[in-house]
């Protein structure tokens, strides 16, 4: 049997912008670092939070932080030009980047799941 189907999909032109993916990414790329910097500032004016739960919060607030930084902008660039570009070498230390501090972030969570349950 023949195949009939037909795709409605298309692909971006060379050169071509999503202006709504990137501005998507730039406005949730900013309320991320706006939301992780008020974290920090509570955690410098209120030198009562010595607790290990607080150092674990501000240890994922660093980690979103830098999500916010490298991560969700690579993210946005890649999505907004469907294609990366930029030079490759940057892709793959983005991946890496992105890798790594998204596992951070993870494992900071997981960390104080740990401490709250002990």
């Amino acid at each position: 049997m023949p195949d009939t189907s037909t795709s409605t999909t298309e692909v971006s032109e060379e050169g071509s912008v999503n202006y709504f993916i990137l501005t998507i990414g730039i406005l949730i790329s900013f309320a991320i670092f706006s939301a992780q910097i008020t974290v920090f500032v509570t955690f410098y004016r209120k030198r009562s939070l010595t607790l290990t739960t607080d150092y674990f919060i501000a240890s994922l607030a660093l980690a979103d932080t830098l999500v916010s930084v490298i991560c969700v902008p690579g993210w946005t660039l890649q999505m907004s030009f469907s294609q990366w570009p930029l030079p490759m070498f940057l892709c793959d230390a983005w991946i890496v980047c992105d890798y790594s501090f998204c596992t951070i972030s993870v494992y900071t969570v997981l960390f104080i799941s740990f401490e709250r349950f002990l």
